[in-house]
């Protein structure tokens, strides 16, 4: 066989391989996916869900919530090569406005440098962060589902947006923050 028959046939083995393993993990953990343009009380069921499935709670632990920006990959990949030590987070929301769980809001753990610390990262493009309006509703319907879980007979928790996002000024106000730029929020 010659060396480009076989290369093609490797990578067709490959495609095949990696077509075949998407399917089968679609097929044993579907992700919950939002529509192109979701309705507020999607946001809302999946936030919750996502905030309280098989989460055995400790709420006297949580006093705060804070919510980062994140780069996406290509700035990802320049943060890894200085070596910056990315943020331990509980949720994700994605450039879509997809929110996700990571296991630490499962096992209940906080993050190593602030122990009654909530924190939710937000995909951002470029070194401007720029949150979109879909990605905004999904940060309102955890931050909604957060307090109702863990803070619900108490005043909400404060919220503190990361100094990236307080200085460019990129969320709109909301009940749920007192300025958009401020690092205290209240309901």
């Amino acid at each position: 066989m010659d060396q480009r028959a076989r290369m093609y046939r490797t990578l067709g083995c490959l495609a095949g391989a990696m077509t075949g393993t998407a399917t089968l993990l679609a097929w044993i953990n579907p992700s919950p996916v939002l529509p192109e343009e979701p309705v507020r009380g999607q946001i809302d069921s999946l936030a919750r869900a996502l905030v309280l499935d098989r989460v055995e709670l400790r709420p006297g632990q949580w006093r705060d919530v804070e919510i980062l920006a994140r780069p996406t990959a290509a700035n990802a990949a320049v943060m890894l090569a200085a070596g910056v030590d990315p943020p331990e987070f509980h949720f994700y929301i994605d450039r879509d406005g997809r929110p996700s769980r990571a296991d630490r809001w499962r096992h209940q753990l906080p993050p190593s440098n602030s122990p009654h610390t909530i924190r939710i990262q937000v995909a951002t493009v470029g070194n401007r962060p720029r949150v979109s309006s879909v990605q905004w509703e999904t940060v309102q319907g955890l931050l909604e589902a957060i307090h109702d879980a863990v803070a619900p007979h108490r005043a909400p928790l404060p919220v503190h947006l990361s100094a990236e996002l307080s200085q460019a000024r990129v969320l709109p106000t909301s009940p749920l923050l007192a300025t958009p730029s401020g690092h205290h929020g209240s309901r």
